[in-house]
């Protein structure tokens, strides 16, 4: 008779992870609404690292940050109705704690949405963080021409979400690390290098530096 393998006891979990049934305490005590909660449950991210047997509170509490950020329907209706800008997919960048990329159409053509859920964090700290952002954009092209640094096309307010429209970009270098060969990484390591010393030489003479470069901001 065909017998089955015997399944090796649950390992405990390591230092910084916590198990199944806990989880709902942990949602908890990081303020998860039912809506949240809901939301993960459609979250492949969320599935898949539950099928691990353990998930870190900091895992949970990104995933947690990603469904808050989340453009809800109130704001997609306000900007549409106000400033003419349709929201359309996400842009899976990585790396963006307080903000979700997305694709949109706006004056006639595709362009990039960053959005900013006042629901992520505090509201007044997400909408200075988004006019921080225009207002450096403003700055910089105002007196430089960089095309290396990303520039602000518009700063829109909704109920939900501080919203800045910029060129269209498809992703991100970390998904050339990822997925690229080394033959991709050979052919752009050069040109998206020299783009970043660019950058940084145009903020520099505006005693301004970027305090977050990483593969994850380094749009393409």
């Amino acid at each position: 008779a065909e017998m089955a393998a015997a399944q090796p006891p649950a390992a405990p979990p390591g230092a910084g992870f916590i198990r199944k049934e806990d989880i709902p305490k942990i949602l908890d005590e990081l303020g998860a609404t039912r809506k949240d909660v809901m939301a993960l449950i459609k979250m492949s991210s969320f599935t898949n690292a539950l099928d691990s047997s353990y998930i870190s509170k900091e895992i949970l509490s990104g995933l947690l940050q990603d469904v808050r950020s989340q453009v809800k329907t109130s704001t997609k209706l306000h900007i549409a109705r106000e400033q003419g800008l349709i929201l359309d997919g996400d842009i899976m960048a990585q790396g963006q704690a307080i903000s979700s990329l997305h694709f949109g159409f706006w004056q006639g053509r595709v362009v990039c949405v960053k959005a900013y859920s006042h629901k992520a964090q505090d509201v007044a700290a997400a909408k200075a963080a988004a006019q921080r952002e225009a207002d450096v954009s403003r700055d910089v092209h105002t007196k430089f021409v960089c095309p290396s640094l990303i520039q602000v096309e518009q700063l829109i307010e909704a109920s939900n979400h501080s919203v800045l429209v910029l060129p269209l970009l498809g992703k991100d270098a970390s998904q050339l690390l990822k997925f690229g060969s080394h033959c991709d990484l050979d052919i752009y390591l050069g040109s998206i290098c020299i783009s970043i010393l660019s950058a940084i030489a145009t903020l520099s003479q505006l005693s301004l530096c970027h305090a977050d470069i990483k593969p994850s901001n380094i749009m393409l």
